[in-house]
This record gives C-alpha cells, sequence and structure tokens, in this order.
C-alpha cells in the first residue's frame, strides 16, 4: 500500500469530498427499516431474531430510542466464554460507531475504512434512525468510480 505525502495526501481528500457531498448524503444510503433489541431483551430471542431477518447485527435501544449498544455475531459468540450471559446486555458491543444524520458522508466512509466496525449507526438527537453498512456503500462507490472516469475522459478531450 502506498501512502500520499502532504499536497499528494490533501488533493485526495479534496477530490473524495468533492465527489461525495453533492450527491450522496447519510439519508441517501442508511436502511432505515430496522429491528432493535433492548439491553434487557433474553439473547435467545435476540440471536432467533437475527438469523430470522438475517443480518449480522441489532441494534440496542433503550425505551427512547436511544443507542446504548449493538449486538453481533462476535458478541453472542462470547456465550461461549461467559458463564451466565443469557441478555442482549452481558455480550453487546457498548461503543458502536455513531454518527449524526448530518455528518458528511465521507466521515461514514473514513470511520469504515479505518476500523473493524462493519457498520455505523445513524442517530438524530440521540434516536437511532438509521445503519449504514458496508453495501449500503456500493452506489456511492460506483458513482464515485463513474464520476472520476467521467474527469479523465473530459480532462483528455480537451485541447491544452
Amino acid at each position: 500500500m502506498s501512502h500520499l505525502a502532504g499536497d499528494d495526501a490533501a488533493a485526495l481528500v479534496a477530490t473524495r469530498k468533492s465527489l461525495l457531498q453533492p450527491h450522496l448524503t447519510i439519508r441517501d444510503v442508511m436502511q432505515t427499516q430496522l429491528s432493535t433489541v433492548r439491553p434487557e431483551s433474553l439473547l435467545g430471542p435476540a440471536v432467533r431474531m437475527m438469523m430470522e431477518e438475517d443480518v449480522s447485527s441489532l441494534p440496542v435501544v433503550d425505551a427512547d430510542g436511544r443507542i446504548v449498544g449493538a449486538l453481533n455475531q462476535k458478541d453472542v459468540l462470547k456465550v461461549f466464554y461467559e458463564d451466565g450471559a443469557t441478555t442482549v446486555s452481558s455480550v453487546m458491543t457498548t461503543n458502536p460507531i455513531v454518527m449524526p444524520i448530518d455528518a458528511p458522508l465521507i466521515d461514514v466512509i473514513d470511520q469504515l475504512m479505518s476500523t473493524d466496525f462493519r457498520r455505523v449507526l445513524i442517530h438524530e438527537n440521540g434516536v437511532l434512525v438509521g445503519v449504514i453498512v458496508r453495501t449500503h456503500l456500493m452506489p456511492a462507490v460506483l458513482l464515485t468510480i463513474e464520476e472520476m472516469a467521467a474527469r479523465r475522459q473530459l480532462a483528455s478531450e480537451t485541447p491544452h
């Protein structure tokens, strides 16, 4: 992997932001139809929900819809190591990536690229409103690829 320094790195960041921000927002790519669990929920039914809905993670929210964690497949595997793990709160991730709905989409991408997390929980005033997983970003990637190709094509056709 090559690293960019100084002006090259700054130009790359500016290019990424100029391609994404005008076109796509968090609202455009986030999933809003979500199943959630409460921290006091029993682990068995939560795992069954994950399996039935074919999801690898469930947001964990309190009675007011505020994000308190996430339950993912890796968390569930903790039952083999932690005696007495019977509730969601006993194994859930308490520090998932959470971002406000008005954050730039590039910040979500940066978080997903710089951590092992595969999803970002999106909130509005602390209340869960959506989730973005890596696959939700594929349209943004495609748009970026197409726009970069179009810019290259235009630059090659423009006389200098």
